[in-house]
């Protein structure tokens, strides 16, 4: 195996972080109104009724919320592409992400954007009916319980196509990491791969990281192999996904149904 395809392969890793945590969206079908509906493409929007007061109308318009804020292109530098979000997410064996999901009024997940292929984001945005909801999901998906569930779900399937590959995984570590202050509250991981392949050692980094803006919460999970990933940027699209979400969330509190 060259040194080029174990950093390929183990930056892979990072994209898998955010398969993880991400919305799920062609993982299962969502719940509208107490009926199961065909589940949506990836970059789209998921909306359920379970475990919500809103009304029709309320869950319209988080709907749009989740639209507007999530990920985009232009949050990017020039040389990043994009293409579909990962098809499938292993992060429904965690309680915490299936029950963040269940509850929500509306949720999205972000496509999926590289950079050559050393570098990935993704997000997932997902809004409660209530700042207390929200709150609550936080502090459990951003515990370090969900982490650990998350890297556990991550190990087989990374293990298999490293294996695969000629490799074998050293470590997967998972500590705490700060960030720049950003929304109500924040919380993030440095989730680090460590390969290794004949003679050649390549190291994954993937900053999984949460932010609740009122009764909204965005996840991301920002990956670059062989070295950090650029807080610069890092606190560039966390603040512009923060941004739109609380300018959504201001727009339909004055229509009365925020």
């Amino acid at each position: 195996m060259t040194s080029q395809g174990l950093l390929v392969r183990v930056g892979l890793a990072a994209v898998a972080l955010a398969t993880l945590v991400g919305c799920g969206a062609r993982s299962s079908a969502a719940t509208v109104g107490g009926t199961r509906s065909a589940a949506p493409a990836p970059g789209s929007i998921t909306a359920t009724r379970s475990g919500t007061s809103r009304s029709a109308a309320g869950v319209a318009i988080d709907r749009r919320i989740v639209r507007f804020a999530q990920l985009r292109q232009s949050d990017f530098p020039s040389g990043w592409t994009s293409g579909p979000a990962p098809a499938a997410t292993t992060g429904a064996r965690c309680p915490a992400v299936r029950g963040a999901k269940a509850a929500v009024s509306a949720r999205a997940r972000s496509r999926e954007f590289t950079h050559g292929s050393t570098a990935t984001a993704d997000g997932a945005i997902y809004v409660y009916a209530d700042t207390a909801t929200a709150a609550d999901w936080f502090v459990r998906l951003s515990s370090r319980a969900t982490t650990a569930c998350l890297v556990r779900a991550l190990r087989p399937s990374l293990e298999s196509q490293i294996r695969a590959q000629g490799g074998t995984i050293d470590s997967i570590t998972a500590p705490a990491m700060t960030i720049r202050p950003v929304g109500n509250q924040h919380a993030a991981h440095l989730v680090i791969v460590r390969v290794t392949a004949g003679t050649v050692r390549a190291t994954a980094y993937a900053d999984l990281i949460f932010v609740r803006v009122g009764r909204a919460l965005a996840a991301f999970s920002l990956g670059r192999v062989n070295l950090i990933f650029d807080t610069g940027l890092e606190a560039g699209l966390a603040s512009a996904v923060t941004g739109r979400l609380a300018a959504g969330l201001r727009l339909a509190s004055v229509s009365g149904v925020g």
